[in-house]
């Protein structure tokens, strides 16, 4: 039997694979020296000779210049179709989260890191950038980025010039959980997030006996047109138990620890609204400071679902009852798109949806009625 034994990558190309890598996550930055052969030869224990083709190798894929004195000066790679470089635009409200201690950061942070770890396992070059989503002109980092990439991932809105901007320069984009609207050439994607769930939601809580039904907003989130369509989604559904039932759906937008909020929603506890289905999970665990505050007990006295399964819903006491979305799913989604459009040479518009699933927890209980 035949066998033969796996070529090995030649040393120099691994140490200078290390190096790049090192370059782009910013240990050695743009218009910096790197250290000396010797020294590179220390750091990642190689002979001087093996350091001097892994530096001579990246200055000619562009991201070393020519040396002069004691050090190679770094610098990025000026092509036009850098095959590993893809972007993903943030709008700034999102950004903010980061720096915040709040439940809506694992919002956010399970895209990022879905990026970033999918980026990493194919060998790819991701970058972040924030842009303005009442930006009325496109800004020039993110311009200059742009001659050098893949493609777009965007979490958010994004404004007009943007749109234009990418349609006209031919730059391949996909959208999370937003759609194109209006017609705009260019090659775009999106992958939304289902709703169907959201019926599911509705009659298993009122099965359980919730015929009236708080639509909980917390007002902490900046408000975008996904309310509209969830809240929609919701009211149809407990629309098509009235024939049979007296069922009744309030949008109730509040803050997690106003009297203004506590009143209001002791108001409509008085009126017989059991149970809260939150626009999403921070909407949702918002509603437990409230509740509490109005010395309810969850679920025994009051009933609490959400959307999204973020890791505190998980973790919350009693655990959230929500609509599960598989976040990292919809990352791997958006870049099959962005890859299917990319080669495109006409305008093309692509949407899928990313299906969600009912996960049930402990916040919801039987109402009975005293």
């Amino acid at each position: 039997m035949h066998s033969e034994k796996p070529i090995r990558k030649k040393k120099y190309l691994e140490i200078a694979e290390y190096l790049r890598r090192d370059i782009i996550n910013g240990k050695y930055r743009v218009g910096e020296n790197i250290p000396t052969l010797r020294k590179l030869a220390e750091i990642y224990n190689v002979n001087p000779q093996t350091a001097n083709k892994a530096t001579a190798y990246l200055t000619s894929v562009g991201y070393l210049k020519p040396k002069q004195g004691s050090g190679s000066v770094v610098c990025l790679p000026n092509i036009r179709s850098d095959v590993d470089r893809i972007i993903m635009l943030v709008d700034r409200s999102r950004s903010k989260l980061i720096d915040l201690e709040s439940p809506s950061n694992y919002h956010c942070k399970d895209l990022y890191l879905s990026f970033l770890m999918r980026m990493s396992n194919h060998k790819n070059r991701p970058g972040f950038i924030v842009y303005d989503k009442t930006a009325l002109k496109v800004e020039e980092s993110f311009k200059e980025a742009a001659k050098s990439i893949l493609g777009v991932i965007v979490q958010g809105s994004l404004p007009d010039c943007y749109l234009n901007y990418m349609s006209q320069n031919n730059i391949t984009v996909v959208l999370l959980n937003r759609k194109i609207n209006g017609k705009v050439g260019g090659r775009f994607g999106s992958v939304i997030i289902s709703i169907k769930t959201i019926g599911q939601m509705i009659d298993y809580l009122i099965s359980l006996g919730h015929h009236k039904i708080i639509f909980a907003y917390s007002l902490e989130l900046e408000e975008s047109e996904i309310l509209n369509k969830r809240y929609n989604a919701a009211k149809a559904a407990v629309e098509q138990w009235k024939g049979d039932l007296a069922t009744d759906i309030k949008l109730f937008k509040y803050l997690p620890d106003s009297m203004d909020s506590l009143d209001a929603l002791k108001s409509l506890v008085s009126k017989g609204f059991t149970a809260a289905f939150g626009y999403n999970d921070v909407s949702a665990l918002g509603m437990y400071s409230l509740v509490h505050l109005a010395k309810m007990r969850i679920p025994l006295d009051f009933s609490v679902a959400g959307f999204d399964d973020i890791f505190a819903s998980r973790i919350a006491t009693p655990p959230l009852t929500t609509i599960r979305v598989n976040r990292p799913g919809m990352v791997e989604r958006a870049l099959k798109i962005l890859n299917t459009i990319h080669d495109r040479t006409a305008p093309v518009y692509i949407e899928e949806e990313i299906e969600t699933e009912l996960v049930i927890r402990k916040s919801v209980y039987i109402n009975n009625p005293k």
